[in-house]
């Protein structure tokens, strides 16, 4: 699942990479897809989170309600897995099967050798979805559009005597169903994942209400706490809350000190970092700084909330190691705060 806001490649293990189309050209594959204004395309490329295979992926947009680009989910067919079923075929019937796309590029191959590399002409395609027969002095070639694929399906036998076999529809019948068949596995896949998402979203809230950061749920999800963050887009992370909340609650407006720390922390932490509700009066901000520049805006932050003089924060702040896991970088940052917290509050700890 490749997220468009944050430029984030995840899979079921997590975060894999932070994809860059312009300058890395193997991520070249999401501005060809969003060009192509299309609801779904397959697309063959060597798979780099899987050992560097060959690999059929099918990719789809992910649209908001209102029509709007969330991202790209994939579900990808090992090339191998499909070679291991057209070898049976091409051994049986004497013959060789390709599926190309509608410039003739070879997509399929059982040697790996001719995957984008060999062409069939054009003169051999069309878009008829009828099996179309073209003689050949020695046996054949039968070509078949697949529409939901936008691929075609090319079969050529140099063996005359399987010629009826073939046209009794012993091969048509079975390499096209098994084909089918794994695609709809993979259209299956895609649809329960879709599913599942969005139950889980309607079930479990990702955003706070009161302040619209996403929350602790969000922050779970999408990068776990146990696990270590893969990406090295973050240099910092911080935790703060809202000294004598409790209290502040009491005599103010709990809710609009609650907005206005929050509007604090978007003016001085900016776009770059992702702010969020961590529960009760406690945030937490991920942040693209280096320890000292972080320290020196949370102290910024501090001063502003200050300003008010209605309520103050207790923040800490901590260098992200990438070799801790999540939870310990929080830790370490939350430790942070608790210490300013028993001095008496309002003020920033750096770890």
């Amino acid at each position: 699942m490749f997220r468009k806001k944050t430029h984030r490649y995840y899979t079921p293990q997590g975060i894999e990479k932070v994809i860059q189309p312009y300058s890395d050209n193997h991520d070249g594959w999401y501005t060809n897809f969003i060009t192509k204004n299309v609801e779904m395309v397959l697309d063959v490329d060597i798979d780099q989170m899987n050992d560097n295979r060959w690999t059929v992926f099918l990719n789809v947009r992910v649209e908001n309600q209102r029509g709007k680009l969330l991202g790209v989910c994939g579900v990808g067919i090992i090339m191998s897995d499909l070679q291991k079923l057209f070898v049976q075929y091409e051994k049986r019937y004497k013959i060789k099967i390709n599926l190309v796309n509608k410039d003739g590029l070879v997509q399929v191959d059982t040697h790996t050798i001719n995957i984008e590399t060999t062409y069939h002409s054009g003169q051999l395609l069309s878009q008829s979805e009828e099996y179309v027969f073209i003689p050949r002095k020695n046996g054949f070639i039968v070509t078949s559009y697949i529409s939901d694929l936008d691929w075609y399906l090319v079969v050529q036998n140099s063996v005359p005597e399987y010629r009826t076999a073939f046209f009794n529809g012993a091969f048509g019948a079975g390499v096209f169903l098994a084909f089918v068949i794994i695609f709809l596995s993979a259209y299956f896949l895609l649809w329960k994942g879709e599913k599942n998402q969005n139950s889980h979203v309607s079930q479990v809230s990702v955003t706070d209400p009161l302040t619209g950061l996403y929350n602790r749920n969000y922050f779970k999800e999408i990068y776990g706490e146990r696990g270590i963050f893969n990406t090295t887009r973050y240099k910092s992370i911080t935790v703060f809350d809202i000294d004598f909340f409790k209290e502040a609650n009491d005599r103010l407006d709990g809710d609009a000190v609650l907005k206005y720390v929050t509007s604090c922390a978007k003016s001085i932490f900016g776009e770059q970092d992702e702010l969020f509700r961590w529960g009760g009066d406690e945030f937490t901000v991920l942040m693209v700084q280096p320890l000292q520049d972080a320290y020196d805006l949370c102290r910024r932050f501090a001063t502003e909330v200050e300003n008010n003089r209605q309520v103050t924060v207790s923040v800490g702040v901590t260098e992200v190691r990438l070799s801790d896991t999540i939870k310990k970088n929080y830790y370490r940052a939350a430790q942070g705060c608790y210490l300013v917290k028993e001095m008496g509050g309002n003020g920033v700890k750096r770890s």
